[in-house]
């Protein structure tokens, strides 16, 4: 009876938690972060206002409204600040994160963005690369009183806006569109099988009906054209075209120029710029993998230029040595 009394007593003094969960919570998330955690320091003596201002004029006054700038910017952070970098991985780990949801200004009733979001934005509307690319150029015109002739690079520069700089110079691109992945797998015709006709402003389909212009798509600088129920409904070519009651047909606004440069990827002229840029590409290549500059060991602009050139002496000399080293024809005497 004393043991079992004793046993008893502990399993009282001892406690069970029950896990059943409450309907409803009532806290606010201001009060869960400490006033020493880093994201409420940062959030204390950053301002982060600055972004929407100098972002407003990449965004369209129509459409839908997009996700704020800012709050992509801070999410981004977070994954910086506590070494996530995937992307998924972090939209995830924000779903349960009390202080990240509280420095992002998300509520439990407000929807985390898809974690697509930010390669989206990263490479459709804030890349630096044609940006950096249009300078080089400008700065070779002025160095050689002339515009190049062509251009190779790889799909990263193949967007409407940058061919058509280049269109407009009379400058050869030899370098891929970068065309939506919805476009390289429909098994229906692209646009290329259509035919514009300018002075209607509208399309000629391969059956010979019209898609009559229907509007402007800001949010994807195109413009929209479209067919009919009645005309496309009864087409025997349908099945080849469209799965819908009738064609839509999605134009960029720089489309000719994106269908010049789409043509030029199967002439011979095209393998032989690409051939010379793979040229220079391993000279990257081996700076970064061979001669250690896959990461900068200076700060400062004026450092970091001397790092980088006396690498590039470096990868001189050694290509100089094996020039030098090869062997050379010997001189036969001149005979009579």
């Amino acid at each position: 009876m004393l043991w079992i009394a004793m046993l008893g007593g502990l399993l009282i003094m001892m406690g069970q938690h029950d896990r059943s969960e409450a309907l409803f919570y009532y806290f606010r998330l201001e009060d869960q972060v400490p006033g020493t955690h880093l994201l409420r320091l940062i959030e204390k003596h950053i301002s982060f206002a600055f972004v929407r201002q100098r972002l407003k004029d990449s965004y369209s006054e129509t459409g839908r409204p997009s996700i704020d700038p800012e709050l992509l910017l801070r999410i981004l952070l977070i994954g910086h600040l506590y070494g996530i970098t995937s992307e998924r991985k972090l939209v995830e780990e924000l779903r349960m994160h009390l202080a990240w949801r509280w420095f992002t200004g998300l509520g439990f009733d407000q929807e985390i963005p898809h974690h697509s979001t930010f390669s989206k934005n990263r490479h459709r509307r804030m890349s630096q690369e044609t940006v950096a690319a249009q300078d080089m150029l400008t700065r070779f015109t002025q160095w050689q009183g002339r515009e190049p002739e062509s251009v190779a690079a790889d799909t990263t520069y193949g967007n409407g806006e940058f061919l058509q700089w280049l269109a407009d110079r009379s400058i050869t691109p030899y370098m891929r569109t970068r065309d939506s992945i919805h476009r390289k797998r429909s098994p229906f015709f692209g646009p290329e099988r259509f035919t514009y006709e300018p002075e209607n402003n509208r399309y000629i389909c391969p059956a010979g009906q019209f898609l009559n212009y229907g509007g402007r798509v800001y949010r994807n600088r195109a413009f929209n054209y479209i067919g009919t129920r009645k005309k496309c409904g009864p087409c025997s070519l349908r099945p080849q075209c469209t799965s819908a009651a009738f064609r839509g047909l999605i134009i960029h606004q720089n489309e000719a120029a994106r269908q010049r440069a789409r043509e030029l990827v199967h002439t011979p002229e095209f393998a032989k710029a690409q051939r010379q840029r793979k040229k220079g590409e391993a000279l990257f290549a081996e700076l970064k993998n061979q001669i250690g500059l896959g990461r900068l060991r200076l700060r400062r602009l004026r450092f970091v230029r001397e790092q980088f050139f006396l690498a590039a002496v470096a990868q001189n000399i050694k290509r100089l040595v094996r020039f030098l080293r090869q062997p050379t024809a010997p001189v036969l005497p001149a005979t009579a």
